[in-house]
């Protein structure tokens, strides 16, 4: 709100009360209301035609007009501007009718004091604007779901011409037809999860252009280029949320491809890739003693340990070097995949949330500049689709615990049992000592 000048229309016919009025908002001390007083509703409905109003401070006994037909003739000749009514006791009733009819709030003369007047009429204007942002990112959303739609009526328009030529010409290509369709669909689905989770940036983009021209309109000044950079991080904000909603688009489906996978060489195989992280800081990836065989995909596998040994290094403070400590535990039906770093652990606070897209901890940007809040994310979508779970038990400054569970199945045999006790490799396995279920 502007606090240089607040453009107030007093609608008062009854020279006492609007000299009341007057003296209420002149003791202001933080606003400063310039106040228009006319006395006939025609007068009023003039002067909103010539702008520059506020706020209207309406009487609803008026020598031209009265009851709700001044409502609504001053509601229609400014409908954007906020309209408070002034009524006596026995109008009271009507004053509630006057707020169904556009009108903001209501005011009962003979109840009102200087802090009533000012908060009626500054929420009055608040209310007013939010509601006309509102107004403005529900019209943006409308017109992004009608694009939208257009896009995807296209797209299955063209789509269905392809798939009419490939049907009459290549037959024998009906396999991969029906593959492409299959992509198409997961591209629908992609296509409106970005336009749902887009709408907080665009309805942010739309905020700040809002005020600008309602506050800024003449020149720049600081405030109008504080909006401005506002305007360019949520497009950032965008471009980040696209990338890592493309990285979640591609986890989550449970048609995919499932062999026998033995998760020793998956954990292997990440620390080797990790072997240049760990050997600069001086870290390890220690499995205690064997790690069962699964039937999985090897490639989602392979992400979540990733996920979880690139977490464990990025989040280990830089004078500790990083460690990361795996067992498998005979859990019955399931095993039982603990990961255990020594890294800064999670705060109390955000344990129930780690595994929430997009979530990072406080000081997360800076451990992991690069990161996006996904991969987390990611590992709780694998193992769900993998018919698993996944949780933490963490101790803050002192390392987190990752627990998964993978039923059991066909790839269990080979005579790779788990570990009921880990390995002795110097004692620092002896955490992970429990008795199997």
């Amino acid at each position: 709100m502007n606090l240089d000048r607040i453009p107030v229309l007093l609608v008062e016919d009854n020279p006492a009360d609007a000299r009341f009025v007057r003296e209420l908002m002149a003791e202001a001390r933080t606003l400063r209301f310039e106040v228009t007083h006319v006395e006939r509703l025609d007068e009023a409905v003039r002067r909103l035609e010539a702008g520059d109003v506020s706020v209207v401070l309406l009487d609803l006994s008026l020598p031209d007009g009265r009851g709700l037909e001044t409502v609504v003739r001053v509601h229609a000749a400014a409908p954007d501007v906020p309209i408070v009514i002034m009524s006596g006791n026995q109008d009271e009733a009507l004053a509630l009718q006057g707020v169904r009819e556009g009108a903001q709030d209501y005011l009962v003369k003979g109840r009102v004091d200087h802090d009533l007047l000012v908060r009626a009429l500054c929420y009055a204007i608040e209310r007013r604007r939010a509601e006309d942002a509102l107004t403005v990112a529900r019209e943006a959303a409308l017109e992004a779901e009608r694009q939208r739609a257009q896009v995807l009526e296209k797209s299955n328009a063209e789509l269905e011409r392809l798939g009419g030529a490939l049907a009459e010409s290549l037959v024998s290509l009906k396999g991969r037809t029906e593959a492409l369709e299959a992509k198409t669909r997961e591209q629908e689905a992609f296509i409106y999860t970005v336009s749902h989770d887009l709408r907080a940036p665009l309805i942010a983009v739309q905020g700040m252009a809002t005020i600008l021209v309602e506050d800024h309109a003449t020149a720049l000044d600081p405030d109008a280029r504080e909006c401005l950079d506002w305007i360019v991080a949520s497009v950032g904000k965008m471009h980040t949320l696209l990338n890592s909603l493309l990285d979640v688009s591609r986890v989550g489906r449970d048609d995919i491809d499932r062999d026998d996978v033995d998760l020793g060489a998956i954990v292997r195989g990440v620390a080797e890739q990790s072997r240049p992280t760990l050997a600069a800081r001086g870290g390890r990836v220690r499995i205690h003693g064997t790690l069962p065989r699964v039937r999985a995909n090897s490639v989602r596998m392979t992400q979540v340990f990733t996920n979880l040994i690139d977490n464990a290094i990025a989040y280990t403070p830089p004078e500790r070097a990083p460690t990361v400590d795996l067992c498998a535990i005979d859990g019955g039906a399931h095993w039982e995949i603990l990961v255990r770093d020594n890294g800064v652990g999670i705060p109390s606070a955000f344990r129930d949330k780690v595994f929430d897209i997009f979530r990072r901890l406080p000081d997360g940007k800076a451990a992991n500049p690069h990161g996006s809040g996904v991969g987390l994310a990611i590992v709780a979508r694998i193992m769900q689709t993998h018919s698993g779970a996944v949780w933490i038990e963490s101790e803050e400054g002192a390392g987190t615990t990752f627990h998964l569970t993978l039923p059991k199945g066909a790839a269990e045999g080979g005579g790779n049992q788990g570990v009921q006790r880990p390995d002795p490799i110097g004692h620092p396995s002896l955490w992970l000592e429990r008795s199997s279920a």
